[in-house]
């Protein structure tokens, strides 16, 4: 099977290993190939499931948009009106972290440590707790600072520490996203996602 993500932005390809633990835990026997599409600027959600699809064709689309200042319903009717307008089946999976994407990645303190460069450190991270990450204001904005404590650098080795590329290599130390199923808008997507996704396994046979 061939499952493409279309992310907002290159730093969104961390949620790949969200989607290829989800297919281990609830498709292990599936063979399938992922791929990454990101947007250019000022593309309309249309413009950009057409590019997607053309530069990755693929059987399961799953489009990644940050919920920020509206709602999960409204980011779902936005995908079923460019689909129904691209006239496409209905094999397109939304993808809405509540916010940003990097709420979804302050769940495990020690994995943030290692993407750190800082493994072994001590000092107290104070992450918060799982009920509350739907609704952090900034979660990027903690996120990048959670990760700069973590390094226990100061001064210039801090200044060069580029939390783009951290934030990237967290999931990568994350064993099990298990944490995530207690959040509303992470259910949502997984029950879409495998109802897609068996429903084209069981199409391509």
């Amino acid at each position: 099977m061939r499952i493409t993500l279309d992310t907002d932005g290159p730093s969104d390809a961390a949620l790949l290993d969200v989607i290829e633990w989800l297919m281990a835990e609830r498709f292990p026997r599936l063979a399938f190939a992922l791929s990454h599409h990101v947007q250019k600027r000022g593309r309309t959600l249309v413009q950009r499931i057409a590019s997607a699809r053309r530069q990755y064709p693929c059987d399961v689309l799953v489009v990644h948009r940050d919920v920020e200042g509206q709602n999960i319903t409204d980011r779902r009717e936005e995908l079923e009106e460019a689909i129904s307008t691209l006239e496409l089946a209905s094999s397109s999976v939304l993808l809405a972290p509540v916010r940003m994407t990097e709420a979804w990645f302050l769940i495990d303190e020690q994995a943030i440590r290692q993407a750190a460069g800082n493994p072994n450190g001590r000092m107290s991270l104070e992450l918060p707790r799982l009920s509350r990450i739907e609704d952090l204001p900034d979660p990027k904005g903690l996120l990048h600072q959670t990760l700069r404590l973590a390094t226990g650098r100061s001064g210039r080795r801090l200044e060069q520490f580029d939390c783009g590329k951290a934030v990237r290599r967290i999931p990568g130390f994350i064993e099990s996203f298990e944490a995530l199923r207690q959040l509303p808008a992470f259910v949502e997507f997984e029950q879409e996602f495998v109802t897609v996704v068996g429903s084209e396994a069981a199409r391509l046979g």
